[in-house]
């Protein structure tokens, strides 16, 4: 059988006997009420005590077996205490039937403890949760307010003395002191957690409160022989006790996360030995105005005034070293937010020149690869251009040593030769035209930024404007260009450039994307959003790139067709017009044979 199982049998067990309990009670409360003989009167008295107080420990033990964490705690030491409480009952029922009663005695042992068995369960729970400086706070705080609940009692007993003796006054004080300790502890507790005061909180310490309050009344009619059978104050322990149980039932340790509650509890727990010392002065000064109280009276009164203006004082001197260490605390992390910023100035200045140094490394490796790429790529036509001229050259030298020799030179010779030298000024023209076009894309790539004036345009103007050059082109290659871009999507920026990024984006998918077929689509689209920007798409059918491709196309020299008349170049000047002059971001998504999309995001007024 599980542990839950089993608390679940005994907390069943528990609650069947909790009804017959307080049955039990009641049958004594009415017992009590209507009996009119002394010795009926007697029984229904201890009948209701036995049977209340048996009532509050079942309770605090169902509450147990039901609880978890520090609760548990609480309530198994408070079941433990009104346990103590009932048994100290029977024995009371036994010493009455045997009409023993001596003071003090066996049950006065039993009665003494019920508080010390609540506070061992709240001093448990006290340790785990608070700090040393909150928990040495705490332990003056309920010194103060023991020592105030001793002071009145004695102040209240003492002038009934009559025959007692002190130890019997002690005795009779150790009852509301026993109970003030756990009240204390369960205040301060739920002050120093930050517990709201909800009914769940405040009905423990309330209860121990009543329950000493019932005693003191109690010693004072005892003191006075004013004590009688049947009387309202006997019903009220009966009551008080299945409060006890029922309010450990309730109990909770719930801190409050609310700010607002947080100070006021920190300024309640501040105020707590100020509030003590008031007390004690208010009390000494009714003592001494007061000429019927002895001097015993008078001096215990004051004894127990300077020791609570004692621990009060050295309650605020360690307020006030709690204090201390705190702005030292803030000192300290002061300077070192003062330290930590001196160091975050110095990193900065490091990472910037570092950064500096690195962006220079950057663009020199990268003037370094353009360079060479360049270099690389007009090395073949240049190269061609030299064989073919070097050909012609020497088919030209040997045709004029031929005529200088004075032989003959026959007329299909210098045709071939004439023949020849068209077909190789052809060649040295592609090759130079090639050349060309290489040194104007490396121009391209460092796009002049102050080449154009910057000016208020219509998106769809410059896309009809620029689209109908290419379309010529793409209408013999079997292609077909959409163009979706309403008028009226003004930008204020560089026209020329978003034509000429027009130009190679769809150059780009006739060179790449329609590689190998005939016939596709190219669509643009054009539209302004409520953020604030244009979104301008270029968005094909072809071949598509693969994945593996799809995040070096924007590098400098990098192509498909190496050796094919692809330079590497286009989407590399497409990337620096985006990024560099119009202010934009532009993707690029594709699957393999479905097609490619570039999506450009401009700002509508571009830096």
């Amino acid at each position: 059988m599980s542990q839950e199982d089993v608390s679940k049998r005994l907390c069943a067990r528990i609650g069947a006997w909790v009804p017959f309990s307080l049955l039990a009670t009641a049958i004594g409360w009415a017992g009590v009420k209507l009996s009119e003989g002394k010795t009926a009167m007697t029984v229904f008295d201890n009948l209701h005590w036995t049977a209340g107080y048996a009532s509050g420990a079942l309770l605090a033990l169902r509450a147990w077996s039901a609880a978890t964490g520090d609760v548990k705690t609480i309530a198994g030491w408070a079941t433990v205490g009104l346990c103590a409480l009932t048994v100290g009952q029977l024995v009371w029922d036994v010493q009455v039937a045997l009409g023993w009663l001596p003071f003090p005695g066996p049950s006065d042992l039993f009665f003494v403890s019920t508080g010390f068995w609540i506070s061992v369960g709240l001093w448990r729970v006290v340790k785990g949760r608070l700090e040393t400086s909150a928990l040495r706070a705490l332990v003056l705080d309920v010194m103060v307010l023991l020592v105030g609940t001793l002071s009145i009692s004695m102040v209240l007993y003492l002038p009934r003395q009559g025959t007692y003796t002190l130890l019997q006054l002690l005795v009779m004080a150790a009852y509301p002191v026993s109970l003030a300790l756990p009240a204390s502890l369960a205040l301060t507790l739920l002050l120093s957690l930050r517990c709201r005061l909800s009914l769940s909180v405040i009905a423990l310490p309330v209860g121990l409160c009543l329950f000493a309050a019932c005693w003191i009344e109690w010693n004072l009619r005892f003191l006075v022989g004013k004590l009688t059978d049947g009387a309202w104050l006997n019903l009220c322990f009966s009551a008080v006790a299945i409060l006890l149980g029922w309010s450990i039932s309730l109990f909770q340790v719930t801190p409050s996360a609310d700010a607002k509650w947080d100070r006021r509890s920190d300024s309640i727990l501040r105020l707590m030995p100020i509030v003590m010392i008031a007390f004690a002065i208010v009390g000494v000064a009714l003592v001494e105005w007061q000429a019927t109280f002895s001097r015993e009276v008078k001096w215990i009164a004051l004894a127990g005034a300077v020791v609570a203006v004692v621990l009060a004082v050295v309650r605020q001197s360690y307020l006030l070293g709690d204090r201390d260490r705190l702005l030292e605390a803030e000192r300290m992390i002061g300077e070192r937010e003062q330290q930590l910023e001196a160091l975050n100035r110095e990193l900065e200045m490091r990472v910037e020149q570092r950064t500096g140094e690195l962006a220079k490394s950057q663009k020199l490796a990268a003037l370094g690869a353009l360079v060479a790429g360049v270099a690389h790529e007009l090395s073949t036509p240049i190269g061609n251009a030299r064989i073919v001229a070097g050909s012609i050259n020497y088919r030209l030298n040997e045709l004029n040593r031929q005529m200088e020799g004075g032989g003959t030179v026959h007329h299909t010779a210098v045709t071939a030769v004439i023949a020849d030298s068209r077909k190789a000024t052809e060649m040295i023209e592609q090759s130079l035209d090639r050349a060309s076009m290489l040194i104007g894309s490396f121009k391209q790539i460092a796009v002049d930024r102050t080449g154009e004036q910057r000016r208020p345009f219509d998106l769809s103007d410059v896309i009809v404007q620029t689209i109908s050059v290419q379309r010529a082109v793409f209408k013999r290659a079997g292609c077909i260009i959409h163009v979706d871009a309403p008028k009226g999507q003004l930008i204020n920026g560089y026209p020329g450039s978003v034509g000429q990024l027009l130009d190679i984006l769809v150059e780009n998918a006739n060179r790449h994307g329609f590689d190998g077929r005939r016939g596709g689509e190219v669509t643009i689209r054009a539209e302004t959003t409520a953020e604030g920007v244009a979104v301008l798409t270029v968005s094909d059918n072809g071949n598509g790139i693969p994945e593996q491709i799809l995040g070096k196309i924007f590098d400098p020299f990098f192509t498909t067709q190496l050796g094919r008349g692809g330079s590497g170049l286009g989407l590399n000047i497409a990337w620096n017009i985006v990024e560099g002059v119009l202010g934009g971001k532009i993707f690029v998504s594709s699957m393999v044979g479905s097609g490619t999309t570039f999506r450009i995001v401009l700002p509508l007024n571009a830096p």
